[in-house]
């Protein structure tokens, strides 16, 4: 199981096999396996491993699941997104919060705005922080105006409502 010549050979069903190969172990072995794996899928950045990455998200050991949210801001997708969102929200892992910030900052996607104005007040000053940042860099998208606008809109509808 050499992961560098998957890679080369961009061979991804054995990339999405070994991230489900013993999946319920969590043993050193298997844990740094699947991260390997998780890691080469987001080299890679093919659609097919979307699926496969966002359930070992929801099913594997907290490692794989860091890795699986800092790979997935190499992938431009709404489903990417909504759990990098979901990951923000995490009340327990700061670590889990701060990797979703830097992952939502490589998305680029003008729709991470409100969940990133959040998670600039985190309290892990390392999440606030990063969050500035990703805003700052957010902002410059020509979409994002409009995005926060719509927020606010929908933000104020909703409160008289």
């Amino acid at each position: 199981m050499n992961i560098d010549k998957m890679i080369k050979k961009r061979d991804i069903e054995a990339l999405i096999g070994l991230l489900s190969k013993d999946a319920d172990i969590y043993d050193n072995y298997n844990i740094d396996l699947h991260t390997k794996a998780v890691y080469a899928l987001g080299i890679l950045g093919d659609p097919l491993a979307l699926d496969p990455l966002i359930k070992a998200y929801h099913e594997q050991h907290k490692y794989v699941r860091y890795a699986v949210i800092e790979t997935l801001g190499q992938f431009h997708d709404p489903r990417a997104l909504d759990i990098l969102k979901e990951a923000l929200c995490d009340p327990d892992d700061f670590n889990a919060r701060l990797a979703a910030v830097r992952s939502i900052s490589r998305l680029n996607d003008p729709h991470a705005i409100v969940p990133l104005i959040k998670a600039v007040y985190d309290d892990a000053v390392s999440v606030s922080r990063e969050a500035s940042k990703a805003l700052d860099k957010l902002l410059e998208h020509p979409d994002a105006v409009q995005e926060l606008i719509t927020a606010l809109i929908e933000n104020r509808t909703t409160a008289y409502a």
